[in-house]
């Protein structure tokens, strides 16, 4: 019987980074539209309150 040795294979290490690309394609594109909501949200909060 052989022997499990310690650490991750080079095939597991590129699925576990495929993986993660997946979900930050993923995630990062809606993140960059909320910051662009909250930026002419906070235009317009600035311009009512100085008007």
């Amino acid at each position: 019987m052989k022997s499990l040795k310690n650490g991750f294979t080079l095939i597991e290490l590129l699925v576990v980074i495929a993986i993660i690309a997946f979900l930050m394609s993923v995630l990062i594109p809606p993140a960059y539209d909320l910051t662009g909501v909250c930026r002419v949200n906070i235009e317009d909060f600035s311009q009512i309150a100085m008007s």
